[in-house]
């Protein structure tokens, strides 16, 4: 069916989308089939087509992609006429780390790529020298990644992560026009980095933004998500820093997950008395609208991130709160008060604030 279409074009010398979607079991054999997928690649690449969405069943995922055979006899640049593709989204087609790395060198042009069920990535590395237009950049669903570093792509806009196993980290280096950041439903076993480096599931910041040495900044990101692991007193400062470090920051969204010996550590509020800074910081943020907390349990390591938020965030309308799910009734019902006792005091009339 595919080929037939294929060649109903043989005549047309341009190409905007080339998209195969939940291609079914391939009677042939599936020996067969990185050739034929290789020639449907030809195709659309020979057409100077600027997307291709290939998403095959997970049947197939051990095929690679075949970037090696749209280059030059020297190997080192692509072939002529295969210089167009803008946006590029695979699923369960497989390249490992210096597959990604060559993708990325030879299309220069790349503004969106997609990765989704690829079990050959290991330490992915983007380098913003391979991809000067890279602006979209999605992975989910690759269980074998144990580290990502995103470093120098100052043309990234969004940047989402689902669905991983980090082994190490995620690093982000000089990515200062980040509007969008996603990375939830990973899992990070952290092995060998200090627990208190950790903002978010494998997330480690040093530096967002090259200015100065302690200096972080994100400033044109709006909307992010993050799984934050409260694990020390650290954990929950780099993460008010990052807060802090997103000036155009307008929606923020944050799942809290409370390791069992940090709830014996830092006891419900009602069983000690936590002092809450409610000082605004020297540059508020004017941008933030709303605010949603999930996985909360009434610590004093969460209730001091959302009082930072409270007080700074002079222009917020929305603020959700939602007890941890896992709690029992009752003592869901008891955390929904004394989180209600300590915030209180801090909320303003101009926004709505839910507690669920």
């Amino acid at each position: 069916m595919v080929d037939r279409v294929l060649d109903s074009h043989k005549g047309g010398h341009f190409l905007e989308e080339f998209r195969i979607h939940d291609f079914p079991y391939f009677s042939g054999g599936i020996s067969e089939l990185p050739h034929i997928i290789k020639r449907w690649l030809e195709f659309a690449l020979s057409k100077q087509v600027h997307a291709i969405d290939m998403h095959l069943h997970e049947e197939y995922s051990s095929l690679v992609f075949p970037i090696s055979s749209f280059l030059t006899e020297s190997g080192v640049t692509l072939r002529p006429g295969f210089q167009s593709l803008k946006e590029l989204s695979l699923q369960a087609i497989g390249f490992d780390d210096q597959d990604l790395e060559s993708l990325l060198k030879n299309f220069i042009l790349l503004e969106r790529l997609s990765i989704k069920n690829s079990y050959a990535l290991r330490e992915v590395l983007v380098d913003g020298d391979w991809a000067p237009n890279l602006k979209y950049l999605n992975i989910s669903s690759c269980a074998n990644i144990r580290s990502i570093e995103i470093r120098e792509v100052i043309s990234l806009v969004s940047l989402r992560f689902h669905k991983l196993q980090l082994s190490r980290d995620l690093v982000l280096d000089n990515v200062p026009m980040l509007i969008e950041f996603s990375s939830c439903d990973n899992s990070c076993y952290n092995r060998g980095y200090p627990i208190d480096q950790i903002i978010s599931k494998g997330i480690i910041c040093e530096r967002l933004v090259k200015k100065h040495d302690t200096d972080v900044s994100l400033p044109f990101l709006k909307h992010m998500e993050l799984e934050a692991h409260m694990r020390s007193p650290s954990s929950r400062d780099q993460l008010v820093r990052m807060i802090d470090a997103c000036p155009s920051l307008q929606k923020l969204e944050i799942k809290f997950h409370l390791w069992v010996s940090g709830w014996f550590e830092n006891k419900m509020l009602g069983e000690h008395n936590i002092e809450l800074n409610n000082t605004p910081c020297n540059n508020p943020n004017n941008n933030l609208k709303k605010v949603k907390l999930t996985g909360f349990i009434g610590c004093s390591f969460d209730l001091v991130v959302v009082s930072h938020v409270i007080t700074n965030a002079v222009e917020l309308e929305e603020l959700s709160i939602e007890i941890r799910a896992e709690a029992p009734k009752i003592t869901r019902h008891r955390m929904r008060a004394l989180v209600w006792q300590h915030l209180q005091p801090m909320l303003r009339n101009s926004f709505n604030f839910v507690i669920i």
